[in-house]
């Protein structure tokens, strides 16, 4: 369907409608919650495909639905999709740093990275919208990994809680280095893919909304704060006696999560892979929808 068939009357009308539906799916705030309550009560290979596929479906649709029937409705409403990002990114740090489940830290995690997909969308731009693809593609590894790091600590230790662990880098190094790696992606760390995309969306936030992108740059400040306590609380210090018997990763569970692994590194290493890629779909899409 071509871009644009409906007035522009109709397409302000119509978008944010769109944009509250698949917002729900992507846990855009203040829509987002039942997605952490969800994460927690769901196995833990559920939770990989809720937040590694089921909310960039949400995002997706948004990108792919909403702004495509709907490009001046989405220059319309970018304002407050910018808003309700910032604030998602900024409310999902906080929230975090007070979580006890590491399930609920990751879910809590993912309100806040789904916002920074949120905010490239809203800058209507090329730059904004390569890094928000590169985001969802990065978040989603990312999350996957965490979550299959939580999944193999829970099976051994039979608890979630952040109180209840501690020393596991010294009973489980290989499992301990799979969750830091992916806390490090979530955080931002360079030469990690996340960086990229987190990278281009504020770059062209502080083009378009200034106060909004040093917000979101602020609470990403908070969010490697809560990661680096979950990280220090769980793997490090005294190990707990209970868990010093304890199994590490065995190989055939390791493989598919040093998989995940090389691909947030490969794709830090050499974002250019992914972003050339993208940019091949970016570029036709902006002069589509905003000829």
């Amino acid at each position: 369907m071509r871009p644009g068939v409906l007035t522009s009357a109709q397409q302000t009308f119509a978008f944010i409608f769109l944009y509250i539906g698949f917002g729900i799916l992507a846990g855009v705030w203040p829509f987002h919650t039942w997605s952490p309550v969800g994460h927690v009560a769901a196995p833990h290979g559920v939770s990989m495909v809720h937040a590694g596929v089921l909310m960039k479906i949400g995002a997706f649709g948004i990108l792919r639905v909403a702004i495509m029937l709907c490009p001046e409705g989405w220059r319309h409403w970018a304002p407050l999709m910018a808003f309700l990002a910032s604030f998602g990114i900024v409310y999902g740090a906080l929230a975090g740093l007070r979580q006890r489940d590491l399930k609920y830290v990751i879910g809590y995690s993912s309100v806040s990275h789904m916002g920074v997909v949120g905010l490239g969308l809203s800058t209507v731009s090329v730059d904004g919208l390569n890094g928000a693809v590169f985001q969802m593609f990065a978040h989603g590894i990312m999350t996957a990994l965490l979550f299959s790091a939580v999944g193999y600590i829970y099976d051994r230790t039979h608890t979630k809680n952040i109180d209840e662990l501690g020393g596991l880098s010294r009973v489980m190094p290989v499992a301990s280095t799979f969750f830091i790696v992916a806390a490090l992606a979530s955080m931002g760390v360079p030469c990690l893919a996340s960086f990229w995309g987190e990278l281009l969306v504020f770059v062209a936030a502080f083009k378009v909304y200034p106060i909004l992108g040093a917000a979101a740059i602020l609470a990403l400040a908070v969010s490697a704060l809560f990661m680096l306590r979950v990280v220090q609380r769980t793997f490090y210090g005294p190990a707990r006696e209970a868990h010093a018997h304890l199994g590490d990763v065995p190989m055939a569970l390791g493989i598919p999560r040093m998989l995940l692994v090389t691909v947030l590194v490969g794709f830090g290493l050499f974002p250019f892979l992914l972003l050339n890629v993208i940019q091949t779909a970016s570029v036709p899409f902006m002069k589509a929808v905003l000829p």
